[in-house]
C-alpha cells in the first residue's frame, strides 16, 4: 500500500523530477563535433551487456577490432574509463577518445609504410602472447576497404602526384554507391538523441510518468542547467509518435551493435 501511495503522490506532483536518471545518462549537450562519432559509439556500447562485461575481449570473433570503438576499448587498459558515461569522463580521457572520433570523421587517412608495419607487428605480437588469432591484427591494420597507394614525389613532383590521385579518385568514385545527402550528411547527434529517449522511456515507465510529463521534466532540466553552444541532443519531441519512433530507432541501433559492430559503424557514419 505504501508503495502505491508513494507512486500516486509522485504522479500528482508534476514538478517532482527525482525519477529522472542521472543527467550523464541522457544529456549529451556538451558533446562536441570532434567527439560526436565516438561518443555515439561509446554510449551505445554501454547499452550492450556483452561489451560492458568484457570491453577488452569484446565479441571474440575479431569483428569488434575492425572498428574504432573496438580498438579504443581493447587498448583502454590504463584509464579503465569504460563503462562510465561519456560526458562524465575527465578532460584528458575525452581528449584521448576524441582522437579516435576524429578518425571517423575524415574522408582520407594517410599512413607511412613504416607506421603500418609497426602497427601490424604490434598487433600480431600481442595476439600471439594472448593466444588469439594473429589474423585479427592484420584485419584491423589492413582493412578490405583500404587502398594502398604509392606516391613518388621525388621522381615526379607534387603536381603530377596530385593530378594522378585526383583522376584516380574520380574514376574510383564512379564505381561506388553515392553517399546520402541532406540529413544523411549530418553528425550522428540524432543517434544520441534517440538513445536519450530509450533511457528516459525505461525510467518513466517505472514510475508511471506520461509523455507530457517527460517533456516538461526535460525542459525544466534545460532551464535549470543551461549549456553554452549546446549540441542538439535533448530529447524534446512534439508528439508521442515521434518519441516512440526515436525509441524504436535507438533499440535497433543497440541490437545492430550487439550483432554486427562493423555494420553499426557504417550505419553511424552515414550521418
Amino acid at each position: 500500500m505504501n508503495g502505491k501511495k508513494g507512486m500516486a503522490d509522485r504522479r500528482a506532483n508534476a514538478a517532482d523530477d527525482s525519477w529522472l536518471p542521472p543527467a550523464a545518462e541522457w544529456d549529451f549537450r556538451t558533446v562536441s563535433e570532434a567527439e560526436c562519432g565516438m561518443a555515439c559509439f561509446w554510449e551505445y556500447a554501454r547499452s550492450v551487456p556483452a561489451i560492458r562485461a568484457a570491453p577488452g575481449e569484446w565479441g571474440g570473433s575479431g569483428a569488434p577490432f575492425q572498428t574504432a570503438l573496438g580498438w579504443c576499448l581493447s587498448v583502454d587498459e590504463q584509464d579503465r574509463v569504460f563503462p562510465g558515461p561519456f560526458v562524465s569522463l575527465s578532460d584528458a580521457s575525452r581528449k584521448k577518445i576524441a582522437g579516435w572520433g576524429r578518425k571517423l570523421g575524415t574522408a582520407t587517412r594517410v599512413r607511412r609504410g613504416d607506421d603500418v608495419k609497426t602497427s601490424l607487428k604490434g598487433w600480431i605480437d600481442r595476439a600471439m602472447v594472448e593466444g588469439r588469432d594473429w589474423r585479427q591484427g592484420v584485419d584491423h591494420v589492413v582493412k578490405d576497404e583500404m587502398y594502398l597507394l604509392q606516391a613518388d614525389f621525388r621522381s615526379w613532383g607534387v603536381g603530377a602526384v596530385v593530378r594522378e590521385l585526383t583522376a584516380w579518385a574520380r574514376a574510383e568514385a564512379k564505381r561506388l554507391p553515392k553517399r546520402p545527402r541532406g540529413k544523411g550528411a549530418d553528425l550522428p547527434y540524432e543517434c544520441l538523441k534517440w538513445l536519450a529517449v530509450l533511457r528516459l522511456e525505461a525510467a518513466r515507465r517505472l514510475v508511471g510518468v506520461k509523455f507530457g510529463g517527460v517533456q516538461e521534466a526535460v525542459r525544466r532540466h534545460q532551464r535549470a542547467c543551461p549549456v553554452q553552444s549546446a549540441a542538439p541532443v535533448l530529447p524534446i519531441y512534439a508528439s508521442h509518435g515521434a518519441w516512440s519512433k526515436a525509441k524504436r530507432d535507438a533499440q535497433k541501433l543497440v541490437d545492430l551493435l550487439a550483432a554486427d559492430p562493423v555494420a553499426f559503424q557504417e550505419r553511424v557514419l552515414l550521418f
